[in-house]
């Protein structure tokens, strides 16, 4: 994390609360931090490429009518990911990295491997 620290050193940044996979507890206070962040800094876009931190996020996104898209990660071809399958249900845009992926979420748009 110190590396992060450092090369985020002169940029505004909000820390989430961790761990986010399957924490309801950081998961709650997540949505209260994107609560508090949301009316200051009047995003246009919330863009994603995984982990749990995005979900209350994009809760939050939807409610101040801000827009989002998610990426799903490259690592799992053939099998969605948790967070992939929660967003793709609201998203405004889904993106996936392959053609197999796209099975899993079909009105996604292939990106080939971003990352």
């Amino acid at each position: 994390q110190p590396d992060v620290e450092s090369s985020l050193a002169d940029e505004k940044t909000y820390w989430a609360y961790y761990p986010t996979t399957r924490n309801i507890k950081n998961a709650i206070r997540n949505l209260f931090l994107a609560f508090h962040i949301f009316p200051k800094e009047h995003p246009d876009a919330v863009v994603s490429a995984g982990a749990g931190v995005a979900v209350p996020f994009f809760v939050a996104a939807k409610l101040f009518g801000v827009k989002t898209l998610y990426i799903e990660c490259f690592d799992r071809p053939t099998l969605p990911t948790m967070t992939g399958k929660i967003l793709y249900t609201f998203a405004d845009r889904m993106i996936v990295q392959s053609e197999e992926q796209q099975e899993n979420f079909p009105d996604s748009r292939v990106i080939h491997p971003i990352f």
